[in-house]
């Protein structure tokens, strides 16, 4: 010890950094395989984690959908039960990754109905300038309302409906109520 004063200094402080990164390192592993065996066998765990991400911006505000490993490339084609009298279907648009439809009234008022797959990165957007934000339930799914501030402007309404494998943006200047209503009756053509 005498001979080599610091060989002793930096073997005790280094087998403390060391104990210390083991630790550290043994609480990680061990977090994670609890986080993955929880991620396994809980499905409302799952449920929990694959929620949407919300980006608000200056103007807009992003919806993006994360991975739901039961959410295919197809959806089919869905219906609603429901719309306001004096409403007909004007489009119905199927594109590569969505479907737009628009429904018209005889006072020119519209009703954009958009879906797609609530695949990993799926994004929807919309304005939020004058709109205020609260969540709802639809079919028992979160929903996420931007609700018009002023009467004319349009309110929008994004949830996941089909077990989280489907995303849909219902948009309209139509009271709110009538905006949930017809998210509520949106149903799976079979």
């Amino acid at each position: 010890m005498l001979d080599q004063p610091f060989a002793y200094y930096k073997r005790t402080t280094r087998s403390a950094w060391r104990k210390l990164l083991r630790a550290a390192a043994c609480v990680l592993l061990t977090a994670s395989l609890a986080f993955g065996a929880l991620m396994a066998a809980s499905p409302s765990a799952r449920a929990w984690v694959q929620e949407v991400l919300t980006q608000w911006l200056e103007t807009h505000t992003w919806f993006i959908f994360t991975a739901n490993p039961n959410a295919g490339t197809e959806t089919g084609e869905w219906k609603t039960g429901y719309l306001p009298e004096g409403f007909r279907l004007e489009s119905e648009r199927p594109m590569s990754v969505m479907t737009k439809v628009t429904y018209i009234n005889y006072e020119g008022t519209k009703i954009y109905l958009t879906y797609m797959p609530a695949t990993s990165g799926a994004i929807v957007g919309t304005d939020n300038e004058h709109q205020g934000y609260r969540e709802i339930l639809v079919n028992g799914s979160t929903a996420y309302l931007l609700e018009a501030s002023k009467s004319g402007e349009r309110s929008t309404l994004i949830w996941r409906g089909e077990e989280n494998t489907v995303a849909f943006s219902l948009m309209s200047s139509i009271e709110v109520n009538e905006i949930v209503r017809i998210a509520d009756s949106i149903r799976h053509e079979e």
